[in-house]
């Protein structure tokens, strides 16, 4: 109910804040051996989580007509990452066990800053295309 009132902007900044903020509950408790505040961070990144994918379809077809093409393209980049992520976690995490956390910080920030910059080069379009008088 809440997600038709929204825009996908305000709902993909909602979704990136509640992940950061249990990624940073997870660093800041790692030294504990209290395994609830665990559970609780990795409830919060499942609830982050839930809403991402489908919300990122909704900003992109907001900003761009999608087409097969494009949504099968977004779709192999999606499964290529799910199956290299799993690679990285795997050959690291004994070592140190932090490194999904990091790596989930690492691929919030790259979703942010593409996400801006698609904004920002559409605001910047959209400025050239009515600056353009129509002949």
């Amino acid at each position: 109910m809440l997600a038709m009132k929204l825009s996908s902007n305000a709902i993909l900044l909602c979704d990136f804040i509640i992940i950061i903020a249990f990624n940073i509950l997870i660093i800041m408790t790692y030294e504990s051996s209290d395994h609830l505040w665990l559970w609780i961070s990795n409830i919060g990144i499942s609830i982050g989580c839930s809403t991402i994918y489908p919300t990122i379809y909704a900003f992109l077809q907001h900003c761009f007509e999608i087409d097969n093409r494009k949504a099968s393209i977004f779709l192999f980049i999606g499964g290529l990452t799910s199956a290299v992520y799993p690679l990285i976690v795997g050959t690291l995490i004994a070592e140190k066990p932090l490194v999904l956390i990091y790596l989930n910080i690492i691929s919030i920030t790259l979703c942010v800053v593409f996400l801006v910059s698609i904004k920002l080069l559409i605001f910047k379009f959209s400025n050239i295309s009515r600056a353009i008088p129509n002949t």
